[in-house]
């Protein structure tokens, strides 16, 4: 019988290679050491903490009253320092109460005083603001982000940390638009200009001046509220209204954006009123719908009686050049105002008065 022989064919197997012991563990240690270095290199260097300039608050009433002895403009002062002349006048205003120390520096020196005696006190480990006149620093790096110390394997990251900073996130930004937005919403600041001092049974003027915000221009209502010891004569624009009993005044006017709206008046003095009586002022404007804020009149809030005349800035019984032209440059529009400068002018060319509390006359040239 015939047949077919059938060869088997040989399987080739690879035969087992005995690792040591000692090279496993070494793979696994690598393995390992892959690992944590992989989770070193993820974790950020820890970073300095920032050192931010010291901030001091700003004696605003003592800075105003320096530059006007030292008789040097706040156009002379913001270009010493670098900074606007709105900002000087802020300052003096107290409008921004904090100051950065080195704008500081330069104001004392452009005042010719030391630090002291321009600022109150000194705000520690506080970052300034912009109030202070300066720029909000930004640091160098991002602050480091500790990562778990990874055992082995790949570092896995959580996934809730987005879920739980959410909630937060939400709330931080309606206060953020609460306070930029809605507490701010009427855009308006007012600020009064009011004379240091005054005589007994003198008239004296006041300005406020209104500045609008950039993009608004509105209808408002401006409330005065004078001193028992003062009585308003006349304003412009006129008033609307006057209570003598509450010795309030008030004005209705369109103010128009983008631009500084001024509204001044005339007071006297009550002859009765003795040297050393201080006498407050305060105001508030209504704009909007009723419950909304009504922003407070900024600015000079009080003035005493003396024996010096209102013009006579520095006390020193004369009136020179720089403060005659003061009065001209605050009330531009004093003839419509009504305020005569007859007798200031007349100080003035005199070079030289004296003021009579008996007779209440002021006396020129000995006269």
């Amino acid at each position: 019988m015939s047949g077919c022989f059938f060869k088997q064919r040989a399987v080739l197997r690879p035969k087992p290679v005995d690792i040591p012991a000692s090279s496993s563990n070494l793979l696994e240690e690598e393995r390992n050491g892959e690992a944590t270095g992989l989770a070193r290199t993820m974790t950020p260097e820890p970073t300095e903490p920032m050192e931010f300039d010291p901030t001091f608050n700003i004696d605003g009433d003592k800075l105003r009253k320096l530059r006007e002895k030292n008789k040097v403009t706040q156009l002379y002062l913001a270009t010493v320092v670098g900074v606007t002349t709105e900002t000087i006048s802020r300052w003096e205003n107290r409008r921004y109460p904090t100051i950065k120390k080195e704008n500081a520096l330069k104001l004392a020196e452009a005042l010719q005083v030391s630090l002291d005696e321009l600022v109150e006190s000194q705000i520690e480990g506080q970052m300034p603001s912009e109030d202070a006149g300066g720029e909000t620093p930004t640091p160098d790096q991002p602050a480091a982000i500790p990562l778990p110390e990874a055992k082995s394997g790949w570092p896995r990251p959580s996934r809730r940390h987005p879920l739980i900073l959410l909630p937060l996130l939400l709330g931080m930004s309606f206060l953020a638009w609460q306070f930029f937005f809605k507490a701010q919403s009427p855009g308006f600041t007012a600020t009064r200009h009011l004379p240091d001092h005054v005589l007994s049974g003198q008239v004296f003027p006041v300005l406020i001046e209104v500045i609008a915000d950039e993009s608004k221009s509105a209808t408002l209502m401006l409330r005065e509220s004078l001193p028992e010891q003062c009585l308003p004569l006349a304003a412009t624009p006129p008033f609307i209204g006057q209570n003598e009993e509450v010795h309030l005044i008030k004005w209705i006017g369109k103010v128009e954006a983008s631009g500084r709206n001024h509204f001044a008046y005339l007071a006297k003095v009550n002859e009765k009123a003795q040297p050393g009586k201080r006498l407050f002022f305060a105001g508030s404007l209504i704009i909007g719908k009723q419950g909304d804020d009504e922003p407070k009149v900024a600015g000079d809030q009080e003035t005493e009686v003396t024996l010096f005349h209102w013009a006579d800035k520095n006390r020193d019984n004369r009136i020179d050049d720089y403060e005659l032209l003061s009065v001209y440059e605050l009330f531009p529009n004093f003839r419509e105002l009504g305020l005569d400068l007859t007798e200031i002018e007349k100080i003035w060319a005199s070079r030289k008065y004296h003021w009579n509390n008996e007779t209440k006359i002021i006396e020129t040239n000995g006269k």
